[in-house]
């Protein structure tokens, strides 16, 4: 199985039957200029990646869509549909797939389906693995062949961060921070908002290594907003995937500056440019809350209340789950109904916590929703998606492994202490599917080798 990890195998006959129902159609659709079909992917990544947004602003705003899941995750199906037909640039050819990434996919995937037709295991998390198996496997096929994941990467950050942009300064707008809370914007949740904000922080620190200074502009705006807005919903497990993802471009810039020190001045600049307005504003934000209102404490302390409250505990396992916030007692409880079919999705007693609709993990909530073959599988995929998006960041060190890794990184870190089902609803899920095409099929460089 490992030399599968590194190594890449013939799957012809799928990627045959991708090439002959694509073809007839792609042929009409590339006498469209190429900057055209460009538009059309952009709208459609711009258009994926806001769903999640608008259905947290209405259900805060109270707008009273009757949408069903299973129609969101239609329209998700049929915008990745559109963005693959427009893709196509040349001739399809059939390329070299990773065996075992391909397999714990599909895999976790059908049992997920499978699972769906013997209880209800939720609105629409069935119809969405027959997304993810029937029209997002051909997109990751057409932009192997495209071998263009830098453009891409660049329209799924930009579309992202222009989203989210909007999405958090409406939220601010609409709903002012309170000091002596925590920041919850148009989610109603400050988990959540730290969540939509940390990716878009991730997509925000990936466009700021571009080389076009527009989209460089848009990140240095979206990094700094993004920041203040997570620092304020003083999520932790928000603030754990932007710890991630610095690391990850601190490194990267490391091997920027060894490739091409004037391009590494350059990104250098723009992040000192954004460090030095963080620690001028927080300064400020400081010393406002300590005149005016002594309340404005607690959204600087609360992050250690956990840590202070729990060394009061003799017991480890008490200490550990009041850090979590009660995660320990929310997955012991799910993890005691496990069985090999699964369960109906419904509300679980958790002490201490109350009733629970999710486990607050996304292993351990797919293994109790569809059963511990799914869970298994699922958090296999995961695990090779880490080992792989690792091993291309420092072999290749290109900018589209970047966001590859810094995107695999935030929604594995936000799946293991946050709910991600529907994953439709979760910006770091959306995005993480939607860059995983180089980890399937062979890239370029590859070729070489």
């Amino acid at each position: 199985m490992i030399r599968y990890i590194k190594g890449y195998v013939n799957m012809n006959a799928l990627q045959n039957i991708y090439i002959r129902i694509l073809t007839p159609i792609t042929n009409k659709t590339q006498k469209v200029s190429e900057s055209a079909r460009n538009a059309v992917v952009f709208v459609c990544m711009l258009l994926i990646l806001s769903t999640g947004l608008i259905r947290f602003a209405d259900m805060r705003l109270e707008w009273g869509f009757s949408i069903s899941e299973t129609i969101w995750v239609t329209l998700i199906g049929g915008l990745v549909l559109i963005a693959t037909v427009f893709s196509v640039k040349g001739r399809l050819q059939v390329l070299k797939c990773n065996l075992a990434i391909f397999i714990f996919f599909v895999a976790f995937n059908i049992l997920i389906i499978i699972s769906g037709f013997h209880h209800f295991i939720g609105d629409g998390i069935r119809p969405f693995s027959i997304v993810l198996l029937v029209f997002f496997i051909p997109f990751y096929f057409v932009w192997s062949n495209r071998e263009d994941f830098q453009t891409l990467f660049r329209m799924i950050a930009t579309a992202m961060a222009s989203a989210g942009l909007v999405f958090i300064v409406i939220g601010m707008i609409v709903f002012p921070l309170a000091l002596g809370g925590r920041y919850t914007g148009l989610t109603s949740n400050p988990n959540s908002i730290g969540g939509i904000a940390a990716v878009v922080l991730i997509c925000g620190m990936y466009l700021l290594f571009t080389d076009k200074k527009l989209l460089a502009g848009l990140g240095i705006v979206t990094t700094l907003i993004s920041f203040f807005t997570l620092f304020l919903s003083n999520s932790r497990t928000g603030m754990l995937m932007a710890l991630f993802a610095i690391i990850i471009c601190v490194i990267h810039l490391i091997h920027v500056f060894r490739e091409d020190k004037e391009k590494g001045k350059e990104i250098l600049r723009r992040v000192l440019l954004i460090v030095g307005i963080i620690a001028v504003a927080l300064v400020f934000f400081i010393v406002v809350i300590s005149v005016n209102s002594m309340q404005g404490s607690n959204l600087i302390t609360r992050f250690f209340q956990g840590f202070g409250t729990a060394s009061a505990e003799s017991n480890a396992y008490y200490i550990i789950n009041r850090i979590l916030s009660g995660r320990l007692a929310i997955w012991d409880t799910y993890i005691q109904h496990l069985n090999l079919i699964g369960n109906d999705a419904t509300y679980l007693p958790v002490y201490l916590k109350g009733i629970m609709s999710t486990a607050h993990n996304g292993v351990i909530d797919i293994a109790y929703r569809s059963g511990i073959p799914a869970g298994i599988t699922y958090l296999g995929f995961l695990i090779l998606s880490i080992i792989i998006s690792a091993r291309r960041f420092f072999s290749d060190k290109t900018e589209q492994c970047l966001l590859v890794s810094i995107a695999v990184s935030g929604f594995v870190v936000y799946g293991l202490l946050e709910p991600v089902i529907p994953m439709t609803l979760f910006s770091a899920a959306v995005l993480y599917f939607l860059v995983l095409s180089p980890l399937f099929f062979q890239m370029s460089s590859d070729k070489s080798k």
